[in-house]
């Protein structure tokens, strides 16, 4: 007897603004399992990726067990433009194309060979208004070909990118349990909160928000108490919102200082809800699904699920792979667009 062994799959790569997360998945059945995975602080946090930062994230990538220079890159957010396109309703697959191509154009005025694109066509809205609509992302060339120069400088062949939201839908797809109620997924991550809603199995809203992230959380209690960023991190991580137990008053200003800072974030997803509801108002709102490095910040799942009176689940790694090594990356939601982005089909390109 011989046993039948599956080989890793692309290396997915979300480089951050402050740190690298990456995943290698090896396909298990109808699910995966856990070849690699990682999270690292960059080299040069905030900047560009360079060469001499690619070849520094190669030889953490090959310490760390993963194998094969394929890449499933994470598209980088300053390079991608955004938008909400109609579309004839009997258009083709051929046809939508390269509508959608010449619409990102002209409204972006961009020339029409100078971007990659893809697009998530909405579900029809309960209400006919003649047209089709598709949720657009392109990505300049100019932009993106630096980032693809370095890695393919240290080694690193990529094979596909995508926007995060793709990334983030597909590895949380197993933790919505029914498409027909409009689930969403709140990334909170160290440089902005992406806010992602979902409906019949298709992203049909993205938003941005840069206004709050783990960095101006931080900025918040730095400046309330006078100290360096690193110990309001450090609190932030320790405390979060949690107001019980008898930490003190350190515990309690903290989650004074958080909680009034995503009371007014709070108000900005209960409009995403509220623009996505009017589209179907038959849906029923399902479950919020938190990613990203803030997500398992303690009691913010509780704070959201009273404010927003819906299911609120914190999801990490070791909750979508069916074998998952123990350490600080399984168990950090900060991985997961990593997983998403890894788990792109074989020969997949973007």
């Amino acid at each position: 007897m011989r046993w039948m062994m599956s080989r890793p799959g692309p290396i997915g790569l979300d480089i951050g603004s402050d740190t690298v997360k990456a995943a290698q998945l090896i396909r298990n059945g109808e699910g995966f399992s856990a070849h690699a995975l990682a999270s690292f602080a960059r080299r040069e946090p905030g900047a560009p990726l360079s060469a001499r930062e690619a070849v520094g994230i190669a030889d953490v990538l090959r310490r760390r067990g993963f194998v094969g220079s394929r890449v499933a890159l994470s598209a980088p957010e300053e390079s991608v433009v955004r938008g909400l396109l109609d579309l004839p309703l009997k258009s083709t697959e051929e046809s939508r194309e390269r509508i959608v191509r010449m619409e990102i154009a002209r409204v972006h005025r961009l020339p029409a060979d100078s971007f990659t694109c893809c697009w998530s066509q909405l579900p029809a809205p309960t209400y006919n208004t003649g047209q089709q609509q598709a949720l657009c992302w392109a990505l300049t060339h100019a932009s993106i070909d630096p980032v693809l120069s370095s890695l393919d400088s240290a080694g690193l062949k990529v094979a596909a990118i995508e926007p995060m939201s793709a990334a983030l839908s597909r590895s949380c797809a197993s933790h919505i349990p029914d498409w027909t109620r409009i689930s969403a997924i709140a990334d909170l991550g160290a440089s902005s909160v992406r806010v992602i809603l979902l409906y019949q199995g298709r992203v049909v809203h993205e938003r941005r928000l840069t206004e709050w992230s783990g960095a101006k959380i931080a900025d918040a209690l730095s400046e309330k108490w006078s100290a360096p960023r690193p110990v309001a991190q450090r609190a932030m991580q320790r405390y979060g919102v949690e107001r019980g137990g008898t930490a003190g008053v350190l515990a309690s200003e903290t989650a004074g200082t958080i909680a009034g800072v995503f009371d007014e974030m709070i108000e900005q997803i209960t409009l995403s809800f509220s623009f996505v509801s009017h589209q179907y108002p038959d849906a029923e709102l399902g479950p919020l699904l938190l990613t990203g490095g803030v997500a398992g910040m303690p009691g913010l799942a509780g704070l959201l699920a009273q404010a927003l009176q819906l299911e609120v689940v914190p999801v990490a790694p070791a909750a979508l792979l069916s074998d998952c090594p123990q350490g600080d990356a399984a168990s950090s939601s900060a991985a997961v667009a990593a997983v998403g982005l890894a788990m792109q089909e074989e020969g997949r390109h973007g």
